[in-house]
């Protein structure tokens, strides 16, 4: 009358393997989520500032507003960046360059990672790099190119 009782060790393993499993799962969910959330937040509010400095400076609104919401989280002005933009015809006859010019920026901060608006792109910066969130507002042609710099005062 010997019975084998790894049947029901594999089971109880398995359960409790499985509970570690989701009580994991729902504690992130939990957790997370609502930074995950806030920092969409951010990102949608810095394209909609990208957006409404668009209307001002190319299509000639009066007046945007845009409101970020602020939740554990901090909003002012962010390193300056430095751009220079250079080039030649595509025959190579001539030359140009733009000189430096030191944009100020709008920078947005929430656990480590910062959303910046600077010279019509909004960027994403965390540790490991960051990534362009909205496309600037520059007209590229083959005969020319506009770059729109907006000064910002923060």
């Amino acid at each position: 009358m010997f019975r084998d009782r790894r049947g029901v060790s594999e089971t109880v393993g398995f359960v409790l393997v499985f509970s570690l499993v989701m009580l994991t799962v729902g504690t992130v969910l939990t957790v997370g989520y609502a930074g995950l959330q806030d920092a969409r937040d951010a990102e949608r509010a810095f394209d909609v500032l990208a957006n409404n400095i668009e209307d001002i400076t190319a299509r000639g609104a009066p007046i945007r507003g845009t409101e970020i919401r602020l939740a554990e989280a901090s909003i002012g002005p962010g390193a300056p960046v430095t751009m220079n933009i250079s080039g030649f015809a595509a025959d190579g006859s001539r030359q140009f360059s733009t000189g430096n010019n030191t944009l100020d920026t709008i920078e947005y901060e929430a656990d480590g990672t910062k959303i910046r608006y600077t010279g019509g792109a909004v960027t994403r910066v965390q540790s490991d790099g960051s990534t362009l969130l909205g496309d600037p507002n520059y007209r590229l042609a083959n005969d020319s190119v506009i770059i729109p710099i907006v000064e910002l005062t923060v």
